[in-house]
């Protein structure tokens, strides 16, 4: 009369669903590692000096910012498999460090990131408005703070 499945919910025992690879996820997979294993130790390296450079780990947003800066200075095109994963994007980096790490030594642009990043810590804070002590005696129906905290 009862079975054991009227009693769980779909919410309480998510399914998993593995991710099918297609054909263009698994050639996108193979040029990812042939050109990790072509630049070698470079890529690592690169990586090492971007991370000490910006003084964190960097994530995938803040090298293709950066790239975005390198292409707009020389002629260079920042390739789909780059763009959609962080070890071909630092593999771009590496094929291309010889033009990029001049630029990331150059004065001027370390002032323009110290400039940006000064800039981000002087962005105020926004703080949440603290609630207000409910008032058990009485609730002015015209404060909807109260209204909506009032239980």
């Amino acid at each position: 009369m009862y079975s054991p499945e009227m009693y769980f919910y779909s919410f309480q025992m998510p399914v998993q669903h593995q991710k099918t690879r297609t054909p263009q996820s698994i050639r996108d997979y193979e040029k990812v590692q042939k050109r990790m294993k072509d630049n070698g130790s470079k890529v690592d390296q690169v990586s090492t000096f971007i991370d000490k450079y910006f003084g964190t780990h960097v994530t995938i947003a803040i090298l293709t910012s950066l790239a975005k800066i390198v292409m707009g200075r020389y002629a260079l095109k920042l390739d789909r498999l780059a763009r959609r994963n962080r070890s071909a994007l630092l593999c771009w980096y590496a094929e291309n460090w010889d033009v990029i790490f001049p630029l990331l030594n150059d004065s001027a642009f370390e002032m323009k990131l110290k400039s940006i990043k000064r800039l981000q810590n002087m962005r105020p804070k926004i703080e949440p408005l603290a609630p207000k002590p409910a008032n058990t005696e009485f609730i002015d129906p015209s404060d909807l703070t109260l209204l909506l905290n009032f239980h």
